[in-house]
């Protein structure tokens, strides 16, 4: 009982802070403009519906709770809906539909968040800066590697490659590769291929924006599919709140509502990175279900080899967190089965589609430059990359450099609304001794460990897992028997794929917010699995639960408000004139 009227004071004391926001928008400066906005009548809808909600769950819950349970119970009752239930993955459907309907207004609520934020505010009005990948689908439309232009003023050699001020002066859009007279894109073209699928059955151009949306979502799909699974098989005895806290902090921390943002900048970098984030964690969650099975799945091993493969078009990058979760699967698979694994077509697919996918690549990149090997970086116009040999691209000597921006780098205070405001990494050494090599530099960034400091939660299962692989023990909880044999092995994987990729961002040349997306999807999902387990170890020590859960709380929430207001600051300008 005391618990619930904690509940119902806190939510409810929530939900009148946010509507008071709205209503006295003007007087705290929370908004400059007179009259009522589209975000301020949204704020005064939330604020009322969380306490109305607090006081209807306080004082009518259990009945709340009961009515839903019999109108479920009544509808499977019906003949024709009992006639389909008799179909077993039907009932475990119905089974979990009634075990997780809570959920539902959790992820609705999600998605509502990125469609404000990706709309600057309005809902509506969807304003992407660019469509590179779109206007490089109609160039594949017509058979070119290139973007098409209607431009005449772009020469067909460059002027002079070490003097990028030499080529000023002509039309040609930002962020591309200029190659004898042909624009070109110097991202992967995964996402353009999709385009050129998708193009006959949607109207108009999409732009890169929309793609970011719609991969974003795609990734928080995947994620919510993982945790229910890993939570229903383990977790099943905690309360479900603490899975819906999950949603939340999964799908609003760290950078993704920043990624979001419909700034004026281009959004082809992060168009990139989210698509190869997605096709990456699609393919991890493809080998967990795989693995934990006694027999690996062959369909899913294969599936696994498909998505990697596209991951690795995204971005070349990818290559590294793939190669080593396919060492880890052949190691897996080499302790259950020996020799035996050389011969199982499914493994061979595996390692051979993502090998092929970097062969691509590969035939893609000599067929626009004439070398497998460049991207098109050394063209970028304007103001490219153009002396950069692959040292200064990846070098030790950044690490330092990238381990302040990305864990510690502060956000800035200000005095009004968003209050919080993110600022330029730094790029000059911060080491005299431990200088940095020339070009390092640094976009908008602020410091996970400043931002969203629920990841804390993953240091436990980042120890476990560098330990095992260390020790390597042959028999270990980790890997077998009935608990460790999925939940371990998808602790490992996940640990894998976050050092991998954020080790070799840790030697690249540029640090920014976007990239965090390269790593952030397994972190955080190894947060939460630390949360869960943290919480179930404690089920004899009531005392230390309930700090853990204030603790939890507490650290959740300020991730998921710091990295909010953030993302609005990054976009303020779009959402004072839209």
């Amino acid at each position: 009982m005391r618990k619930n009227k904690l509940n119902f004071f806190f939510f409810t004391f929530l939900g009148l802070a946010i509507a008071g926001a709205a209503l006295f928008a003007e007087a705290l400066q929370l908004d400059t403009h007179a009259g009522w906005g589209r975000a301020r009548i949204a704020a005064l809808i939330l604020g009322i519906a969380i306490s109305l909600g607090s006081w209807l769950n306080y004082f009518y819950g259990v009945p709340l709770r009961s009515a839903v349970k019999t109108l479920l119970a009544r509808v499977t009752a019906i003949p024709v809906f009992e006639r389909l239930l008799t179909n077993e993955s039907l009932r475990k459907s119905t089974a979990w539909l009634q075990r997780y309907w809570p959920l539902v207004p959790v992820i609705i609520f999600v998605l509502a968040v990125y469609v404000w934020v990706v709309s600057a505010g309005t809902w509506t009005t969807w304003v992407s800066p660019t469509r590179f990948y779109a206007n490089l689908a109609r160039g594949f439309e017509r058979g070119n590697l290139y973007l098409p232009s209607n431009s005449d003023s772009i020469p067909y050699e460059l002027p002079d490659l070490s003097n990028p001020e030499a080529k000023w002066g002509h039309e040609v859009p930002l962020d591309v590769s200029l190659y004898k007279g042909k624009l070109y894109l110097h991202w992967g073209p995964v996402p353009a291929l999709l385009l050129v699928a998708l193009n006959p059955f949607i109207s108009g151009r999409v732009g890169d924006l929309q793609l970011v949306f719609g991969f974003v979502c795609g990734i928080l799909a995947i994620q919510i599919t993982l945790m229910i699974v890993i939570w229903d098989r383990f977790f099943r005895n905690l309360r479900v709140w603490l899975l819906s806290l999950s949603i939340l902090i999964v799908g609003l921390a760290g950078p993704t509502t920043f990624i979001l943002t419909s700034s004026r900048n281009a959004r082809i970098y992060e168009a990139a990175v989210i698509s190869g984030q997605f096709f990456l964690i699609a393919g991890l969650l493809a080998a967990l279900f795989a693995m934990v099975r006694p027999v690996p799945s062959r369909m899913l091993l294969v599936l696994a080899g498909i998505f990697w493969a596209l991951a690795i078009g995204c971005r070349i990058f990818l290559a590294v967190p793939v190669g080593v979760l396919l060492i880890l699967i052949i190691w897996r698979l080499w302790r259950i089965m020996r020799w035996r694994v050389l011969f199982r077509l499914d493994v061979l697919l595996l390692v051979l589609l993502p090998a092929l996918g970097i062969a691509g690549l590969g035939w893609y990149n000599w067929a626009r430059f004439g070398s497998v090997m460049e991207t098109g970086n050394h063209y970028q116009w304007p103001g490219g990359n153009f002396s950069k040999t692959l040292s200064d691209f990846v070098s030790p000597g950044y690490i330092v450099q990238n381990l302040y921006n990305y864990l510690i780098h502060p956000f800035a205070l200000g005095s009004k609304f968003p209050f919080l405001y993110i600022q330029y990494g730094v790029s000059e050494p911060l080491v005299p001794a431990l200088s940095s090599p020339a070009g390092y530099g640094s976009q908008y960034i602020a410091g996970l460990l400043l931002t969203c400091p629920f990841i804390f939660f993953s240091a436990p299962m980042l120890a476990r897992s560098i330990s095992y692989v260390i020790q390597n023990h042959r028999y270990s909880k980790m890997e077998d028997g009935d608990h460790g044999s999925s939940l371990g092995w998808a602790i490992i994987a996940l640990s894998a794929t976050f050092l991998s990729a954020f080790g070799f961002l840790l030697l690249y040349f540029w640090g920014a917010m976007r990239f965090m997306f390269d790593f952030f999807p397994s972190l955080i999902l190894l947060s939460v699995i630390g949360f869960w387990q943290a919480y179930q170890s404690r089920t004899e020590k009531p005392t230390e639960r309930k700090l853990l859960v204030y603790l939890g709380i507490t650290l959740a929430g300020w991730s998921i408000l710091v990295c909010t207001l953030l993302a609005i600051s990054i976009n303020d300008l779009r959402f004072l004139f839209i």
